[in-house]
Formats: C-alpha cells, sequence, structure tokens
C-alpha cells in the first residue's frame, strides 16, 4: 500500500513505489512499472491540491483540460467519468510524442474533503492496456483516510 495526503491505494504487481526519485518531484505519491514500453514505464501519480471549496467538478473540467494542454501540448478529450472510493471523478485523455515515443496520458480528478486530488496514469501508446489494468487496481483499492 501507498498511503499520500488523505488517501491510501495498492501499489499493482510488478510496480515500485519511486515517490523518493527525482522525477516524482511535485507528485504525493508515484508508482511506476518496472517493465519498459518502447522506452517507456508506465506510471501513476497523484497530486493533491487545495480545493478552496470547490465541490462541483463540471466547474473545473475546462480548468483541469487546460492545465493538461499547457503539459502537454495538446487539447485533451473527455473520458467517461469514474468513481474513487465514493467519489465521482472526471476523466480527461491526451496523446502526444515526446522523444520519438508516442504517449497516452490518462487523468481522473475529483474532490474530497475540501482537496482538489488528480491521479494521472502515463504510458506508452503501445502499454496502454497495462495501464488501465494498472488504473483498474489502484481505483479499486482507493480508500479515503
Amino acid at each position: 500500500m501507498v498511503s499520500g495526503t488523505g488517501y491510501s491505494y495498492a501499489v499493482p504487481d510488478g510496480w515500485d513505489d519511486i515517490i523518493n526519485e527525482s522525477e516524482a518531484q511535485g507528485a504525493d505519491t508515484f508508482v511506476r512499472s518496472t517493465e519498459v514500453v518502447d522506452g517507456f514505464r508506465t506510471n501513476i501519480n497523484t497530486v493533491v491540491n487545495p480545493a478552496h471549496g470547490v465541490t462541483d467538478l463540471d466547474t473545473i473540467r475546462n480548468e483541469a483540460a487546460t492545465e493538461l494542454e499547457h503539459t502537454v501540448g495538446k487539447r485533451p478529450s473527455q473520458i467517461a467519468d469514474i468513481t474513487i472510493a465514493g467519489e465521482r471523478a472526471i476523466g480527461q485523455r491526451a496523446q502526444f510524442t515526446t522523444s520519438g515515443i508516442d504517449i497516452t496520458m490518462t487523468q481522473y480528478a475529483t474532490v474530497h474533503n475540501d482537496q482538489f486530488v488528480v491521479m494521472t496514469v502515463t504510458s506508452a501508446t503501445a502499454d496502454v492496456s497495462t495501464a488501465v489494468q494498472a488504473a483498474q487496481t489502484v481505483v479499486s483499492s482507493w480508500s479515503w483516510q
């Protein structure tokens, strides 16, 4: 189990907790597959920030999309919302290329106890099925503290 600010979840089999490595800077939790596909390791990180009283996820959907667009240089598409331990989470996905690797980044964002929690799943596009399985492991084991 990995514990973050107000939550915990199970680390997928064959994955490592890398929160103390430099690439995890700014993340609340960060786990990564030990397997390399197309020169990339699928990873999941979470970021937690104050929600400042915002509870309606639809009002922040555009803001979340703009933030991801600034990160990857492409406007993400909306994907189906999910439920994380009883909380609705909005979903978005972007595909881009970096260092010659096609990457798929999927994010789910929710608000819990006035904290805005964003889980980001990043994988080589060729490894999306592994990323989906890992995300399901994390979401199904997620508990709020």
